[in-house]
């Protein structure tokens, strides 16, 4: 049965890829016929090239998905090598630098309260406890951190030490204490695994109440187990004075640096990224990093918002919040441009080479390689100017003027429609290998990409 239900869903399957194919073969020969009403490289034509070039592309997509499932459908990981990947998962990276830092810094941190548990606190275990729950992957101090880990701390023990009282003063301490210990650990768990605003405060009330509520209520004054609630108090203190400040001096380095780093790598990559699109070579390789680089970048900037600053003038996270947007949307102009390039079989074609050496051309290529190259100096120069005078470095622009146009790009398009390029004498079973349909939806895209970019210029500016 099983095997008879696998033979319909493929033939179904590969019904309905026929299907998507004559329809992609039809739309090809609608659109030829359509866009012959017009110069061969017209501007009127792009926006439907290029949304014709898309809907052939998420169509051989969905086929190719479609034939793996018929002929190679994915297979679940094994038991044995479920276990392997999570053991070399575990231990892969130990050497390098982050991992090494925080190694570094929470074993000196745990090593002072551990000291400070057995020479000062009486073996108690506060200090110690409270520790492992404040070790955090940040590489640099995080501020927010360590005051919402304060909060929580602070929480966490006067509950301890209502509940507590609470239950012994009932005078039947010994069966109320345990229930309210059970409900409130329940409740506790269920804030942290809900991941919600609450998590910290509930697990640090889970993991620090049991050291205090797992004992017998004090036959004399309820005050005194209270005492001893204090000195757990005083050793949850000492270990976030400990912990951030192991963190703190041994950090990488400043938040702000950090957001500033993150950032000059990401504008590197998307200018390295368009440096080999123009040679028509694979641009994936210089643009895979740059995601990481915005989202870490992102996180930074929300710690640098309340880095202490000093002499030094506010950091602008508004303006590095929305340069991280405005990059990414860069970004995606980009990637597309490549896509739109590639064709069907994902590597880039030399379409550009037929007319790559006319002035035009040059002209265009110079505009958005000196627009982003001044984004970036600009963008940067700013982030960095951190004392009282006015900012002087829009003195470095190369261009004041018509920076989100390309000038030259209505020249090219015209002399392309003279002669550069012609309709194809036979269409395609896809518009996506079309080299006219191609280069129009890179037009549009190039034409995208000088307004995206000069819009990084444009919110500096309005913050210089």
């Amino acid at each position: 049965m099983v095997e008879v239900n696998k033979s319909a869903e493929k033939d179904k399957l590969k019904a309905m890829v026929d299907e998507v194919k004559k329809a992609v073969k039809q739309l090809a020969i609608d659109f030829d016929g359509a866009r012959r009403a017009y110069k061969p490289m017209s501007k009127d034509t792009f926006g439907e090239s290029f949304f014709v070039l898309n809907l052939s592309a998420y169509a051989r997509l969905t086929i190719e998905y479609a034939e793996v499932l018929m002929t190679n459908p994915p297979q679940g990981v094994g038991f044995g090598a479920g276990i392997s990947a999570g053991i070399s998962g575990t231990f892969s990276g130990l050497g390098d630098a982050t991992n090494v830092n925080f190694t570094l810094k929470h074993y000196v941190a745990l090593i002072i309260c551990w000291l400070w548990a057995i020479y000062v606190d009486g073996f108690g275990g506060a200090c110690v406890i409270t520790a492992v729950f404040l070790m955090s992957t940040a590489i640099c101090p995080d501020i927010q951190v360590f005051l919402n880990i304060l909060n929580a701390v602070i929480v966490a023990v006067i509950v301890g030490t209502l509940v507590f009282q609470g239950a012994c003063g009932t005078g039947y301490g010994d069966f109320v204490l345990p229930l309210c210990a059970v409900f409130m650990w329940t409740v506790g768990l269920y804030g942290y695994f809900s991941n919600g605003p609450l998590m910290l405060p509930c697990l640090l009330v889970v993991a620090i109440t049991p050291f205090r509520w797992v004992t017998q209520c004090p036959s004399g004054e309820i005050a005194a187990g209270a005492r001893g609630l204090w000195a757990g108090m005083v050793g949850n203190v000492m270990a976030i004075v400990f912990v951030c400040t192991c963190q703190f001096l041994m950090a990488a380095d400043k938040a702000s640096n950090l957001a500033l780093n993150e950032l000059d790598e990401a504008f590197k990559g998307e200018r390295e990224a368009f440096k080999a699109f123009w040679a028509h070579k694979d641009l994936t390789v210089q643009m895979g990093p740059v995601p990481g680089h915005l989202g870490a970048g992102a996180g930074y900037n929300t710690s640098a918002i309340i880095e202490p600053r000093f002499w030094r003038s506010p950091w602008k996270n508004g303006l590095y919040a929305d340069i991280v947007k405005q990059l990414g949307q860069v970004r995606l102009d980009i990637l597309m441009l490549w896509f739109a390039l590639a064709g069907s079989d994902g590597k880039p074609d030399s379409i550009f080479s037929k007319f790559e050496h006319a002035p035009e051309f040059k002209s265009v290529q110079d505009d958005l390689n000196g627009t982003l190259e001044d984004a970036h100096n600009i963008v940067l120069g700013l982030l960095r100017h951190e004392g009282g005078s006015s900012f002087k470095g829009l003195s470095m622009l190369k261009s004041t003027v018509g920076i989100d146009n390309l000038d030259a790009l209505p020249g090219l398009i015209e002399d392309l429609s003279k002669g550069g390029v012609t309709f194809p004498s036979k269409v395609g079973d896809t518009m996506e290998d079309d080299e006219l349909c191609q280069i129009g939806a890179a037009f549009l895209l190039l034409d995208t990409s000088i307004k995206d970019i000069a819009g990084l210029l444009q919110t500096s500016i309005r913050q210089a």
